[in-house]
């Protein structure tokens, strides 16, 4: 998969320190060159991150259809006026992770949602207010005691965390992809139809950044 389709200037790019459990760290793509890829220096809750020269790191790009990954190494820092920058190798190709196979996060968010709202209709639908039982960049599952059928469109609103106090409100479109019928509940699979790439990147970053503080909490 060809390199300088998909990896442009402004392409934000998420990178991660191979064997390292550290959280992931974020930056944007300045050039691509023949032999590297210059990108800004990376930072993590706003803070710079110095990378070793020579370390390999773990990259990936959230698109439209999923994610694109590659590994390259630390090549060379540099100053671009006030811009501090990084220089990775360039990869030979990228690989695509489908959206099925994006990581998937146990985790109750809160989720409001509601049946698909005409824009032509008068009357205002009602939100309904649940948690996720698992979330990913290419749908989530919720458990509700309404009835919903499978192929129904819905308006999601997500509460992702915030940097501060404030939560992040995602608000997208999905599609009932799957309906388990259990004893006190139903349980809906939903994918998402029509969510911003911005948004999609957050909640991908955001179970990136979960997986990671896991990896951090000592196992008894």
């Amino acid at each position: 998969m060809g390199v300088d389709d998909f990896l442009r200037p402004l392409t934000r790019i998420q990178m991660e320190l191979q064997g390292s459990s550290a959280a992931p760290f974020l930056s944007l793509v300045e050039a691509v060159t023949e032999t590297s890829i210059v990108v800004d220096h990376p930072l993590a809750d706003g803070e710079a991150i110095d990378l070793p020269l020579g370390e390999t790191v773990s990259c990936s790009v959230v698109e439209e259809e999923g994610l694109l990954t590659f590994t390259a190494k630390v090549l060379d820092r540099g100053v671009r006026g006030n811009l501090r920058l990084l220089f990775l190798s360039r990869p030979a190709e990228l690989t695509r992770v489908q959206r099925r196979q994006l990581p998937r996060l146990r985790s109750a968010l809160v989720v409001r949602y509601r049946i698909h709202k005409d824009p032509l209709a008068l009357e205002s639908l009602p939100y309904y207010r649940t948690e996720t039982r698992d979330i990913s960049g290419g749908g989530l599952r919720f458990s509700s005691q309404e009835l919903l059928d499978w192929g129904t469109a819905l308006d999601l609103m997500i509460e992702l965390p915030g940097a501060g106090r404030e939560p992040v409100w995602i608000a997208c479109q999905g599609s009932v992809v799957s309906v388990r019928r259990l004893p006190t509940r139903i349980e809906y699979g939903v994918k998402f139809v029509g969510i911003r790439k911005e948004d999609r990147e957050r909640i991908v970053r955001y179970i990136w950044q979960a997986q990671a503080k896991s990896r951090l909490i000592p196992r008894g």
